[in-house]
């Protein structure tokens, strides 16, 4: 969706809430956000290490081994990733372990989050968002990746390094305006 431009379609997956499946409802919890979407399988980890290799993230191993479309590359993935793990960080009591993240590299920026330092492009990410000030979309993020970057890190082991903040390239975000010549 963000290579087709559907910002807004993306608002609203993410600011929806979800009826949950009547066995899962308990007394007013009917509705569930987008976090609800989050799942990992103990039978795929079962899988995946039976010829004794280890994975952190087995359900990335298992994209990744099949992210063999043209139109849809492994890197895609894990830029819409780095946008569920933003949006989680801006929606209360929403959680995710973004495990494609551990096939980026240390220093790479996602590219959708480095494009928005510019000012035309964050209006993008605005429009997914729902913050169209910067600052406060900095702030909240900041505040929030501390409680993914605390509770999520067992997810991670052998990956301490992991700064969730430079993937999603948050000290630059809106920073760069274009400015006509003279002024």
């Amino acid at each position: 969706m963000l290579k087709e431009k559907s910002f807004q379609i993306l608002h609203e997956i993410f600011v929806t809430h979800y009826l949950r499946p009547e066995v899962d409802r308990l007394r007013g919890a009917e509705f569930e956000t987008f976090g609800c979407f989050y799942g990992n399988s103990s039978k795929l980890r079962v899988y995946l290490t039976s010829n004794g290799q280890k994975y952190n993230s087995p359900e990335a191993e298992l994209i990744k081994r099949h992210a063999d479309r043209s139109d849809i590359p492994f890197e895609s993935v894990i830029e819409a990733e780095c946008l569920v793990l933003l949006m989680a960080c801006l929606t209360p009591n929403a959680h995710w372990i973004p495990g494609t993240l551990l096939y980026l590299s240390f220093e790479r920026k996602v590219p959708f989050f480095l494009k928005a330092t510019r000012h035309q492009d964050f209006k993008k990410l605005a429009i997914i968002t729902g913050i169209e000030d910067a600052k406060e979309l900095k702030n909240t993020a900041y505040k929030n990746l501390n409680r993914f970057n605390s509770h999520y890190m067992d997810s991670f082991q052998g990956y301490m390094d992991i700064n969730f903040t430079r993937f999603l390239n948050l000290e630059n975000l809106d920073t760069l305006w274009w400015k006509f010549a003279g002024n």
